[in-house]
């Protein structure tokens, strides 16, 4: 069931994700995955629903990256990357979960024979798993608690005498003492602490000192008398007590042996000894440790999570947006105040020089970029009949870079006073534009180095990998 479901919710991801493909209008790129996958959702929305997920400071971000014709279509990109982006995760999650699937677990094979720990430490509890190596391959679990071993310099003294007529059925475990067919459960303890309790087998030949019967000296269905001598002591007090057995083997199979698996698992003051085979039968028998892997429902949890992160981190996109959008200003910026000043310089006024620049970058394409964009906007305001001075303050407000509003500042002082020093002044600006250039290059360079530090050290790690590998197989041979 589980992966069916699974299954299901991959196979809604891709029918949606070709579905979100053929809504794409043709002024849509085609090229945006995460735009593609989110678009959907965007479309089925209304701009104000869009803009109510966003904050107040993602908005004013949004508002200083895009001019007002395309704030809506840009609201909407950032809206649509940031729902493709968490459909992504989820998608991805869904796949990994499958993969591991549900209740994923692994075992470690282990030794059959665990030591018990020290004196000193804790009992040790193992949840083991068996199999069976049969035709059918029977596995199961078997909780197995080790207890510390008892110290050398004491004699392990258990408490509370009882009565011989008590402990038969512990050990018979509802067995009649004339009819034995399993190993005897000796316990170590009883009656409490105070006591402690001897097992001796005096036929060792057809039952150990363990309480487990020896099957390969015996035939099933063949009646076999033993005894067993039981030393209860209580202090320097020791009662010796014969128990007289007869034992008769059924046929075990391998079913039954793992039913009875627990009664096989012989228990000394040093050790425990698992069983290597199913007695007689002789099915070998593997062992190895419960260790609790990765469910899918854990892993498509982390993935609902860290959707939830990247869309809240997705945020993080308008800042750089920012940054990216006043370098590239910055980047224009000193061509285009020489081009002023060589205008001026000519004969134009700065009213035809600013409006020679945005002709020239429509018709001929000459740069492209959003300093050139925002001095069409300043055109097309002046055309709209905002007053020039008013439409250069605006775009110094736009572009929300101080050289850009000194800038503004200075040509619209030139303006309201008609000074003749506007040529000297676009110059003194030409030169700090430059250096301004220079460093946003420098910062840029030293900012590319550092990013290719990570892929450097992953190609290090690689080449030790391939260098290093060969010579400790060659060691080892």
């Amino acid at each position: 069931m589980y992966e069916v479901v699974i299954i299901l919710f991959l196979v809604i991801h891709l029918v949606y994700f070709i579905y979100a493909k053929r809504t794409l209008d043709d002024s849509e790129d085609a090229k945006d995955f995460l735009y593609i996958l989110g678009s959907p959702v965007i479309k089925h929305l209304s701009f104000d629903k869009v803009k109510s997920l966003l904050t107040n400071q993602e908005l004013e971000k949004l508002t200083k990256i895009y001019r007002p014709m395309h704030f809506k279509q840009g609201v909407c990109r950032y809206q649509g990357n940031r729902i493709g982006l968490v459909l992504v995760v989820l998608f991805l999650g869904g796949l990994f979960a499958l993969a591991i699937g549900n209740d994923h677990e692994t075992s470690r094979e282990m030794n059959p024979v665990i030591e018990r720990p020290s004196f000193d430490q804790d009992p040790v509890e193992y949840d083991l798993n068996y199999k069976i190596e049969d035709e059918e391959s029977l596995v199961g679990r078997l909780p197995v608690r080790v207890e510390p071993k008892l110290p050398e310099r004491k004699v392990a003294v258990e408490l509370l005498k009882a009565r011989f007529s008590e402990l038969e059925p512990l050990m018979l475990k509802g067995m009649n003492p004339n009819d034995v067919y399993e190993d005897l459960h000796l316990p170590k303890k009883p009656f409490g602490e105070e006591v402690t309790v001897r097992y001796t087998s005096l036929t060792t030949d057809y039952l150990s000192h363990e309480g487990v019967l020896k099957r390969d000296n015996m035939e099933e269905a063949t009646p076999y008398d033993v005894s067993l001598l039981v030393d209860l002591s209580l202090g320097e007090v020791t009662m010796p007590y014969v128990y007289d057995f007869r034992i008769i083997l059924k046929e075990m199979n391998a079913v039954d042996f793992a039913e009875a698996i627990e009664d096989h698992v012989v228990k000394t003051d040093d050790r425990i000894i698992l069983p290597k085979t199913t007695g007689k039968n002789g099915i070998p028998i593997r062992w190895s440790t419960q260790e609790v892997g990765v469910s899918g429902y854990r892993i498509y949890l982390v993935a609902v999570l860290m959707a939830i992160l990247f869309y809240v981190l997705k945020k993080g996109d308008l800042d750089k947006a920012l940054i990216a959008r006043k370098d590239e200003i910055l980047y224009d910026f000193p061509t285009v105040v020489n081009k002023l000043t060589m205008l001026i310089n000519a004969g134009m006024t700065f009213s035809h020089a600013w409006q020679k620049i945005v002709v020239d970058h429509q018709q001929h394409k000459i740069a492209k970029g959003i300093l050139y964009e925002e001095m069409m906007l300043v055109r097309q305001d002046i055309k709209n009949g905002i007053p020039e001075i008013e439409a250069l303050e605006n775009f110094g407000k736009r572009t929300q870079c101080k050289e850009i509003i000194r800038f503004v500042a200075v040509i619209t002082q030139n303006l309201k006073r008609g000074s003749q020093s506007m040529t000297i002044a676009l110059k003194q600006l030409s030169r700090e534009a430059w250096t301004i250039r220079t460093t946003t290059a420098r910062r840029l360079g030293e900012k590319a180095s550092t990013k290719l530090l990570l892929p450097m050290g992953i190609s290090l790690i690689t080449v030790l990998i391939i260098v290093m590998v060969p010579t400790f197989m060659a060691m080892k041979l």
